[in-house]
């Protein structure tokens, strides 16, 4: 299971995600939304009722025990093909940009 825990994005992250998400916008003619709010303010108006993973470790520990576990780089993936999961996995070993992702496989209890 590949899951995204919107609950591990720090100002970093947000920023480079919106800044990404802006460029392409532009790039279509695209208006960008909320462009002048603070990147982390945005980032959670925009993902507040997603998961979060402190919620969800605890229900899939409850059914499933845990055979691995990782953080992974996910913003890819709301951005396109333009941005490849190559640079948002180098940013992530960089530390420029948190992992918000992550895998997890189980077997069930």
């Amino acid at each position: 299971m590949n899951e995204f825990a919107r609950d591990r994005a720090d100002e970093p992250t947000a920023d480079w995600h919106y800044g990404q998400r802006d460029i392409l916008a532009a790039v279509r003619g695209e208006r960008c939304e909320h462009a002048s709010e603070p990147p982390l303010v945005r980032w959670r108006s925009d993902h507040g009722d997603l998961n979060r993973c402190a919620d969800m470790r605890p229900a899939l520990d409850a059914e499933f025990e845990e055979r691995h576990f990782s953080w992974e780089p996910y913003l890819h993936d709301e951005l396109g093909s333009i941005v490849g999961e190559t640079l948002g996995r180098g940013l992530v070993e960089a530390s420029a940009i948190r992992p918000v992702g992550f895998g997890y496989v189980g077997t069930p209890r």
